[in-house]
């Protein structure tokens, strides 16, 4: 299979360089991860050329192994191949994915602007993803849409308010739960009138002025124009407003949880509940993997959406949680890992460790953006120190600036290649159990969102029926 050949690929790359991902950057002068982490072959170059030089090549994106730095560009060019190349070779395009939701029957909708509801990066993301499973719910033809994680309901208000599904929104803090019940309150207020002002300009524009009552004429269209506004949205007008549609839980989901069983207690018995999309927008370590498994495992669960997040969040199965705090089922209360997923990184025993899965959250689009590098100051122990004092640590250390600055970069260009593995693993586990319609695409804007990929899915069966 070309998908485990391609994983097989970036965990080979990685393994090389396990050492320098797993360290941390607070120990750089107290462990001297310069020389104990870096391979000898960069470390010599780098020294050689000078970190000035090293720094250059780090922003130049026309670099190339002819450099006078061969191994640093080689370096840098592997570690883009096995993060970004491998990854345009295997998710969807943008415009890929339009054709495949245009193919499925789907077509998307004109969104009033949300800057004004939500935050720029917030409304970029709720805007693609609402209308991504909008079309994939009507493709599955779902009943109802659970998003797990769901915050501050954001996504699932719009799904709701833009698209009329029935949405319940599933959280594990009572905290976010009650918050977005306000939130959706207010957001339903100002959404008609953002809906009738999205099409006002186009009415205005199509008025021809003929004859001495073009006046009377325009506000009686427009009128008419707002009255189908309305109509389209008046299923919102029943005692519960919004509510009718949106349902909010407090609930922990993991990979056994009972989504037809949450559904029908928030909906009620009347409202049946045959087939459920399974989505998240950001979902926070365990909880990514588990929508997939409940994806594959539960017979109503006929889609599955989702973007990942806090990878060092995972409990991995082959190695051990430094911290005593573990994430549980709630059945059962064993041990859920998250990664890996997939029978050929679970025979393999592999091995990311949770220093990588931290590294992971870098965004290297970001940092090439600000051309940035993020220092990090140690005071040891946490101790009370004067200005004097200070002051006397920086000079004593300053030397190894530049130093930790070149280090700090190169476990940069990492972080992608660790994201690529979970993925792939990801996607990969859904093969693995038959699922022959599961895609990766990245959906967002990676300076904009750095979390930008989705795992998306339909089960074959539900795909047939629906679009036959």
């Amino acid at each position: 299979m070309a998908l485990r050949a391609k994983l097989g690929e970036v965990i080979e790359f990685f393994n090389r360089f396990s050492q320098l991902a797993n360290c941390h950057l607070v120990n750089f002068i107290t462990e001297d991860l310069w020389d104990t982490c870096v391979p000898e072959e960069l470390k010599s170059e780098i020294e050689y050329v000078g970190m000035d030089s090293a720094l250059s090549l780090f922003w130049d994106s026309k670099r190339d192994s002819a450099s006078s730095m061969f191994h640093l560009s080689k370096y840098l060019m592997e570690a883009n191949e096995m993060s970004a190349g491998i990854l345009n070779d295997i998710c969807l395009s943008p415009s890929d994915l339009r054709s495949k939701i245009i193919s499925w029957g789907s077509s998307s909708q004109s969104i009033p602007q949300l800057n004004q509801f939500m935050s720029p990066k917030k409304a970029h993301e709720v805007e693609i993803m609402s209308e991504l499973v909008a079309a994939l719910s009507k493709v599955a033809g779902t009943s109802h849409i659970v998003d797990v994680g769901s915050g501050k309901g954001y996504l699932t208000s719009l799904l709701a308010l833009h698209h009329s599904l029935k949405v319940l929104g599933v959280d594990s803090s009572s905290v976010n739960t009650h918050g977005a019940t306000k939130r959706t309150q207010k957001l339903q207020k100002a959404w008609r009138p953002a809906l009738i002002k999205l099409e006002k300009p186009q009415t205005e524009k199509t008025q021809i002025r003929h004859g001495k009552h073009w006046k009377a004429k325009m506000q009686a269209d427009a009128s008419t124009s707002q009255n189908q506004q309305l109509s389209e949205t008046e299923n919102l007008e029943s005692s519960e407003g919004v509510f009718a549609l949106y349902k909010r839980a407090t609930a922990y989901i993991s990979e056994e949880s009972d989504l037809a069983a949450l559904v029908t207690e928030h909906f009620g018995s009347y409202d049946s509940c045959s087939n459920i999309l399974l989505t998240g927008l950001h979902t926070c370590g365990n909880l990514a993997p588990a929508c997939l498994q409940l994806f594959v495992r539960e017979n109503n669960v006929s889609a599955v959406c989702n973007v990942g997040c806090c990878y060092h969040l995972l409990e991995e199965h082959f190695c051990e949680n430094p911290f005593p705090k573990r994430l549980l089922c709630d059945s059962e209360h064993k041990l859920y890992h998250g990664f890996p997923l997939s029978q050929y990184l679970i025979r393999k025993k592999f091995v990311l460790g949770r220093n990588a899965r931290m590294l992971s959250a870098q965004c290297v689009q970001r940092i090439l953006v600000k051309r940035e590098v993020y220092l990090y100051v140690l005071i040891n122990d946490g101790m009370l120190v004067s200005l004097n004092e200070i002051e006397s640590l920086y000079k004593s250390h300053q030397s190894h600036q530049q130093k930790l600055s070149v280090f700090f970069m190169l476990r940069a260009v990492l972080a992608p290649v660790i994201e690529t593995i979970i993925l792939l693993d990801r996607l990969l586990y859904l093969h693995e159990q038959g699922t022959a319609d599961a895609h990766l695409v990245q959906l967002f804007d990676p300076v904009t969102s750095p979390r930008c990929y989705a795992v998306l899915a339909i089960k074959q069966s539900k795909l047939e029926v629906n679009t036959s």
